[in-house]
């Protein structure tokens, strides 16, 4: 079942506000030999989720935090295009994983973070 272009056009929008974070994307470009900067304060959102704790018998519990990007979904995002987001005075940097596309966003999880 289709949703409406309406509704998808009203949901979009109101995504869009919720948007509040910048990214800034590279992609190495093979012909050129260098990274180039594909987009330039990306309007995006970051959400953190906390992993539950992981355990081994001889290890210690380890909890695992992941961070998702989301953009608008006409954006074209690549998997390890390197990914630099601006939240709330904070700089989290990685490399984009595999894109997931929907009607109303772009979801990509950022891989081997570093949070500045």
């Amino acid at each position: 079942m289709a949703i409406p272009v309406d509704v998808t056009a009203r949901a979009r929008a109101a995504l869009s506000m919720l948007r509040d974070d910048r990214a800034d994307v590279v992609r190495f470009d093979s012909d050129a030999g260098e990274d180039m900067p594909v987009y330039t304060g990306l309007p995006c959102h970051l959400s953190r989720t906390s992993l539950p704790p992981q355990s081994g018998m001889d290890t210690a519990a380890v909890s695992t935090v992941r961070y998702t990007l989301y953009l608008a979904p006409e954006t074209e995002l690549r998997q390890g295009d390197a990914v630099t987001v601006t939240h709330r005075g904070q700089t989290i940097r990685g490399a984009a994983g595999p894109p997931l596309r929907g009607a109303l966003s772009l979801a990509v999880t950022l891989e081997s973070v570093v949070v500045s």
